[in-house]
């Protein structure tokens, strides 16, 4: 079992104040209504950020960019049926068809790394 502090962490800067949560408890980020919306493991949480600068702050984590108003944990995503990707928790999130090519590529290498 992972020790907490071994655990790669994210800080969030929410409405409701400074949060840390663990990555792989992110599902994904989704840009609304000029805010991010963070999907967890316990729940939903809002941030002001721009999506651009939160791919490049998760990429390193194993995150990428279905749809330019997406950030998904490649390690949440459970599959990809036509343009829909299916996550662990059974949330769907759109694949765009400009992105669906360079995104499947991305979980492919992502998930052979992990064997």
């Amino acid at each position: 079992m992972e020790k907490e502090s071994e655990r790669p962490m994210a800080e969030l800067f929410t409405k409701a104040g400074r949060i840390r949560i663990a990555v792989e408890d992110i599902y994904y980020f989704e840009y609304t209504s000029r805010m991010l919306q963070v999907h967890t493991r316990e729940g939903v949480y809002e941030q002001q950020e721009k999506i651009s600068e939160c791919l490049e702050k998760m990429r390193p984590y194993g995150f990428a960019m279905p749809h330019k108003s997406f950030v998904v944990n490649l390690d949440q995503v459970r599959g990809i049926r036509g343009y829909d990707i299916t996550l662990m928790d059974g949330s769907i999130v759109p694949l765009s068809q400009k992105k669906g090519k360079s995104f499947r590529e991305e979980l492919g290498l992502f998930l052979a790394g992990r064997m």
